[in-house]
């Protein structure tokens, strides 16, 4: 039988057991990780909540031991006020000495509605000072607007945000014409250490500026979910001297994706491309390879990107990761023979004459297991492997 006492962990491994059970990555990640998929829903962040809610009303000692991590992920919607309150009282009280903990330095990420940054009069929305209180926060999520009437009639100027690395930005029309908070070019001017930017949004041209007055030394990775031509062409007027990845979820129309790989296509090394419909229209890996003289990797959705018809040598492209997720609507459940001709093009296309430096084809996500089981599998690798490269898989890649 244990004794008493080896039923009580102390306060470091419950800590850490803690954090094994709350930490989302996918919420506060600013590196990229092939076909991690983005945050368009709150679920993550609403189950993480949930369980950090729980663990802090056990008991006393879970309590103390839980609620640093109950304030590292803010979302700023209802109880403004209270917290806005709480926030401030701390800093006070540090500033007066008192031992005690100012519960901002916590926060590192913060979910801000356009609700707490509508400005019906010009007295600034308390969740601006709720920001100026978080000086580590890292994350900021400006998720997409209710259908609620929202009035943005003045300014909200954004507080400086030094220690943001990443942002998850649905543009809104009226909200940006106010500029401040609300204004993404205006956010984007206070925080030089960016390295992580993920947009949606349909941009209007009324809110374009042609003028380079957005620098972003340290942002690496560009993610556009769903954005218009002209939300487009406005990122290819900012300064990304170290952009080098690009995700696109969702090709925009009338060409407007090749604005990108002109603009930037010199320093990009890893390009990911999204599981729509619109890559299977014409040959986008052509263009992109064509484009991006040092890309190095080379990411998609294998069922729903068209195959590439390569005619002119790339010498850097190493790595090609290709994902099985399955598009229901041009394939049935099972391995027909257009899916394996679809495969078949796919992997043909990196032919070492034209790729001399191509070493491997990491396979992603579990819809890869039909395939491999198929006898056409063993032959297509045996194919691969005369040619000097390798099919890997992403859990087992060295």
């Amino acid at each position: 039988m244990p004794s008493h006492s080896s039923l009580f962990l102390p306060p470091e491994l419950w800590i850490e057991i803690f954090r094994y059970a709350t930490h989302h990555e996918s919420l506060y990640a600013a590196d990229y990780d092939p076909f991690r998929e983005a945050l368009t829903e709150c679920s993550e962040h609403d189950d993480t909540l949930a369980i950090k809610y729980a663990i802090v009303r056990v008991c006393r000692q879970w309590r103390a031991l839980g609620t640093e991590m109950l304030y590292e992920d803010l979302r700023i919607a209802r109880g403004v006020g209270a917290l806005k309150h709480a926030l401030e009282e701390d800093d006070e009280l540090c500033m007066k000495g008192a031992p005690i903990p100012a519960r901002g330095r916590w926060v590192r990420r913060a979910e801000l509605e356009y609700s707490q940054s509508a400005t019906p009069t010009s007295s600034p929305p308390p969740a601006l000072d709720i920001l100026r209180h978080c000086p580590h926060l890292e994350v900021l999520v400006r998720p997409a607007r209710t259908f609620h009437p929202l009035l943005f009639e003045f300014p909200a100027e954004a507080p400086p945000l030094p220690s943001l690395k990443r942002i998850d930005w649905c543009h809104d029309n009226d909200a940006a014409r106010t500029g401040g908070i609300n204004s993404l070019d205006e956010v984007l001017s206070r925080t030089p250490k960016l390295e992580y930017l993920s947009l949606a949004g349909n941009m209007s041209l009324g809110l374009l500026r042609q003028q380079r007055h957005v620098e972003l030394p340290a942002l690496k990775v560009l993610r556009l979910r769903n954005v218009n031509p002209i939300f487009v062409r406005q990122v290819c007027v900012w300064s990304l001297p170290s952009l080098s990845h690009v995700i696109v979820d969702a090709l925009p129309p009338y060409q407007a994706l090749d604005n990108i790989w002109e603009t930037f296509g010199e320093g990009i090394q890893c390009v990911q491309l999204g599981s729509h419909m619109r890559f299977l229209t014409e040959d986008h890996l052509a263009t992109v390879v064509a484009s991006c003289p040092h890309l190095c990797e080379l990411n998609y959705y294998i069922f729903f990107t068209a195959p590439p018809h390569y005619t002119t040598p790339h010498p850097s492209l190493h790595s090609v990761g290709l994902h099985a997720h399955p598009n229901l609507s041009i394939h049935s459940h099972d391995t027909d023979p257009e899916e394996w001709r679809c495969i078949e093009e796919h992997f043909a296309a990196y032919d070492p004459d034209l790729f001399p430096s191509m070493k491997e084809f990491v396979l992603y996500g579990d819809d890869w297991r039909d395939v491999l089981h198929d006898p056409r599998f063993e032959a297509l690798e045996d194919k691969i492997r005369e040619r000097g490269q390798r099919i890997v898989f992403s859990s087992i890649r060295t």
